[in-house]
């Protein structure tokens, strides 16, 4: 054997060396269970196994050149076996004497080419079945990431539809009452707003009015007085119907009472003409401050029939 080892080439005993370093590093890596790389290390095997098994080849076919050489010079020197010298005879010993080692090493060599390739197929299903075993570990995890992703994504979309089913019962009927508690305070505020302002335009209107139309008395009181002065009638002590309504018609004589029926007459067409200005003034002055008050009350915000 150790003959063997001898004859072997330089690379050859390195690819050895190298290949029984990886085993020792693959049993280490066994006993502490540090299998993180075992992929690579059995691609690493099949790569010096590969390497060991052309090695092997190589010293297989130089140990048959060199056997198939030595049996050719025997094979010469027996062709002329009637012709030996001294010469001829020490070399025939010599090849006989070395056709047994050649033959032994072919023999070694073959055996070694036969372990190499036997251990680069080993190596080569070990490196199969790491990479099938590895294929198989990234299935089971990529269908744990899946179906922990699939149940995330359920447990959200639960989730949401609880949020989405709290806000419907909870939040959305508070909302709307605070919204309708809102216009509600808003819209009473503002009739309450109108409702004064109208009052006050009301009031205003009527504290005109009877400005007017105390005026317009005070100045029909004062021309009927000219008038009966001017007839020479003295206007009667103010009684009850006096002060309620303004006027009291006079005693008079005949021809007075004739003059008095015309002025009477024309007093009456220009009452009946003040009047109706009056009429058409008090008209005016109600759309006047109706379209104030309407103008003023623009920005509040419109009745429940807006």
């Amino acid at each position: 054997m150790s003959a063997s080892f001898a004859q072997q080439s330089p690379d050859s005993r390195q690819s050895a060396a190298s290949l029984s370093w990886v085993r020792n590093g693959a049993a280490s890596r066994d006993t502490t269970q540090y299998k993180n790389s075992k992929t690579l290390f059995f691609s690493s095997v099949s790569s010096l196994s590969r390497a060991n098994l052309d090695d092997s080849k190589r010293a297989y076919v130089e140990a048959v050149n060199l056997r198939s050489n030595s049996q050719k010079l025997i094979n010469d020197l027996l062709s002329r076996k009637s012709s030996w010298s001294e010469d001829d005879l020490s070399s025939y010993t010599a090849l006989l004497r070395s056709e047994h080692s050649q033959t032994r090493a072919e023999t070694d060599s073959q055996s070694r080419y036969e372990q190499a390739e036997r251990e680069l197929q080993s190596a080569f299903d070990d490196l199969v079945r790491a990479v099938m075993r590895r294929y198989h570990e990234e299935q089971i995890w990529s269908d744990k990431v899946r179906n922990a992703s699939s149940y995330a994504s359920l447990v959200v979309a639960a989730l949401n539809i609880l949020i989405f089913t709290a806000a419907i019962i909870f939040v959305e009927p508070y909302k709307r009452r605070k919204l309708a508690e809102t216009f509600e305070k808003r819209l009473l505020e503002g009739e309450a707003q109108g409702r004064a302002l109208i009052q006050a335009t009301i009031a205003d209107f009527e504290a005109r009015t009877a400005q007017a139309q105390e005026a317009l008395t005070n100045e029909v009181r004062d021309g009927y007085g000219r008038i009966l002065s001017t007839l020479g009638a003295s206007p009667p002590p103010p009684t009850s119907d006096t002060v309620s309504s303004g006027l009291q018609r006079p005693t008079l004589p005949l021809a007075a009472r004739l003059r008095v029926g015309l002025a009477d007459e024309e007093k009456r067409n220009e009452w009946a003409v003040t009047s109706g200005l009056g009429a058409l003034a008090g008209v005016a002055i109600t759309l006047a401050f109706a379209f104030l008050a309407g103008g003023s009350a623009g920005g509040l915000p419109p009745g429940p029939g807006q």
